[in-house]
């Protein structure tokens, strides 16, 4: 596994170097090749940078929102300010100052149009939690973008290969890696510099100075002291260049490669015997895969270097670069089939949407590497890599602007597909199941902007002309209801514990149904807990009821009343005691299911049996249910498995 590049290997004119030690090539990117600007008006005009880019910030987090102004303009403000000023600080020190000032402008003017886009798609009222998507996907345009920047700007004209500059991998990869070196670096010192501000101020506190309330008084000085920092930070970082190369960075990372490779190889090989249900494959997964994908496309673009002369020259490390190759389509299939199954089930969302995209971008990667590998594998595969590399940068850099804009609106598409499974739900003959969507109606309301609130419109167009009551007095509680738990937790108005107990004891089925409902006065258990329960007993099954109440004879345990609910979904066994003033409480453990799959007693099976008279309702240790021969014991099962029940 050892890596024999430490000897010298011939470069293309026949002379001898040390691809141990940085190369010119990896040290020659100062303002105009070199420095011709003096170091301390470097670090003078990248910290006042990062102080305006700071401030900047501030304005657009916290002072626009007090603005009238239309999200559009917002948007389109916010994203030239920002933009703008981020890029004058990338590219400032590997530009000269006139020409990083130049393209910042640019890129100001580039990030207002496409903000004010994606600014469109939303309302007043719309908060950034609910648009922050596109403030990301700029920001990774704009990161994509600049280093082809740096790369054809300097000089223009032909790099050495006879190519126009900006696609000189050799100085595109550079380039690359020197920025994320000096961003790194940059909010390291940040950090630090933020500990020894912390220590400054309880030291300064001491002889009466208070450091922390100036910080408080004034909101805007912390996100300048940051900026201020991290900008001096950049310049001092590129003025070392020659010493903190990225070139430690790229050995570290073929170093992982082996690792890396069997962690895939694995996983790939045991993702068709895994017992996982796909019922229950979530987003998280997805995420997995994709970063695991990165990680691998990482290493082997650190396997393949800058050029042949820099890559690694180890015959172990080329044959595991290439069978990572070979194995990246595997990820992005499994991460493609992943994500299917979660908007199989629950529909599109914005996130989805995104992770969908980033799923495509990771299958064209994987594709393309894959690609050539197999097509160039007895040629120059690594320089295929290289060019997969230059071209999919721009492939990706086009698909993420695209989603700014209206041909890619992930807003819209989710309130399509949500819109779609409600009307389903609510307009099917077969009556509602639990894999009805809860909170989409909210998230119509509030999570999609513009098109999510023409969607909910259209929604009760419908409910009113097919005469759906159900579908009329969900969307009335959706909008009445304060926030997207409260609506899935049937909190609307004014909720009281007293109210919903109510509720839930008359939404229950009772058995034997000569007990008679029990009487309450209050009771001590959560208004969470009890909506949480009345939701669920909401659900529909084709079979019987969601759920169901026990009575137990009050005589045997001395004027006490035990009730035990049964809920199918989640499937659960609870035990509720009414004491002798009329309050309800939570009596022992509640047990539940953690495995649909689990084989067990059916929550359906006793609400059936207990419908049909078949349950038997005794006393020997407790409050107990019988069915045959199994006792259910609430109050004393807490040494049982909850896997018992489903």
């Amino acid at each position: 596994m050892g890596d024999s590049e430490m000897t010298t290997t011939p470069a293309k004119n026949g002379a001898q170097i040390n691809p141990a030690a940085p190369s010119d090539a990896r040290q020659d990117f100062g303002p105009d090749g070199g420095a011709s600007q003096s170091p301390v008006i470097w670090r003078i005009v990248l910290t006042v940078l990062g102080g305006a880019l700071g401030y900047v910030t501030f304005l657009v987090g916290v002072v626009f929102e007090d603005f009238a102004l239309l999200p559009q303009a917002q948007w389109a403000l916010g994203s030239a300010l920002v933009g703008g000023v981020s890029m004058a600080l990338v590219l400032g020190g590997p530009l000269p100052l006139r020409r990083a000032a130049l393209f910042a402008v640019l890129a100001a003017a580039v990030a207002a149009v496409l903000g004010g886009l994606y600014g469109g798609r939303f309302a007043a009222q719309d908060s950034f939690q609910t648009s922050g998507f596109g403030a990301l996907i700029l920001a990774a345009c704009l990161l994509i973008f600049a280093p082809f920047v740096m790369a054809g700007a300097p000089r223009g004209g032909m790099s050495e290969n006879g190519g126009a500059r900006w696609r000189d991998y050799a100085r595109l990869f550079d380039l690359s890696w020197e920025m994320v070196v000096r961003a790194a670096a940059a909010v390291l010192f940040t950090g630090l510099f933020w500990v020894l501000l912390m220590v400054a101020g309880g030291l300064l506190e001491t002889v009466g100075i208070r450091l922390g309330r100036l910080l408080r008084a004034y909101d805007w000085l912390g996100f300048v002291l940051s900026g201020l920092a991290f900008g001096l930070a950049m310049a001092v970082v590129h003025e070392m260049r020659s010493y903190i190369t990225p070139y430690l960075f790229v050995r570290f990372a073929r170093m992982m490669l082996p690792l890396v490779l069997m962690v895939t190889g694995l996983y790939v090989v045991a993702f068709p015997f895994s017992t996982a249900e796909q019922s229950t494959f979530g987003l998280s997964p997805v995420l997995s895969v994709l970063v695991m994908g990165a990680i691998a496309m990482t290493v082997i673009s650190a396997a393949v270097d800058r050029d042949d002369a820099e890559a690694t020259q180890s015959r172990f490390l080329r044959m595991a670069t290439r069978i990572q190759a070979v194995i990246l389509p595997a990820l992005a299939v499994i991460a493609l089939y992943a994500i299917w199954l979660r908007v199989a089930q629950y529909g599109w969302t914005p996130s989805r949407v995104m992770v969908a995209l980033t799923c495509a971008l990771a299958a064209g990667y994987a594709a393309s590497y894959a690609g050539a590998v197999l097509l160039g594998f007895h040629s120059n595969w690594a320089a295929w890599l290289r060019r997969v590399n230059l071209y999919m940068a721009l492939v990706a850099a086009a698909m993420l602007s695209l989603s700014l804009t209206p041909l890619l609106n992930a807003q819209a598409i989710s309130a399509r597909s949500q819109s779609a499974r409600i009307v389903a739900a609510y307009s099917d003959a077969t009556p509602q199941t639990p894999q009805t969507p809860q909170g989409a109606l909210y998230d119509l309301k509030t999570g999609y902007g513009k098109a999510g609130r023409r969607a909910l419109a259209g929604l009760e167009q419908y409910a009113e002309v097919q005469e759906l009551a159900g579908l009329q007095e969900d969307i009335a509680r959706a909008r009445s209801a304060k926030s997207r738990r409260a609506f899935v937790n049937g909190q609307f108005g004014e909720p009281t514990t007293a109210g919903a107990l109510t509720e839930l004891f008359q939404a229950m089925p009772i058995y034997p149904e000569a007990q008679g409902r029990p009487d309450h006065t209050g009771t001590n258990v959560p208004l969470g807990t009890l909506n949480h329960w009345l939701r669920s007993c909401r659900a529909r099954f084709e079979d019987g009821p969601a759920c169901a109440m026990l009575m137990l004879d009050a005589q045997a345990y001395a004027g006490r009343q035990f009730v035990v609910l049964l809920i199918r979904r989640p499937a659960q066994v609870i035990t509720l005691e009414i004491n002798e003033e009329g309050t309800v409480m939570q009596n022992g453990a509640t047990l539940r299911a953690t495995s649909a799959g689990e084989t067990g007693v059916k929550i359906a099976d006793l609400i059936a049996a207990a419908r049909d008279g078949d349950l038997r309702l005794d006393t020997p240790s407790g409050p107990s249910v019988f069915m045959g021969g199994l006792e259910i014991n609430p109050r004393l099962s807490r040494g049982l498995r909850p896997r018992l029940f489903e």
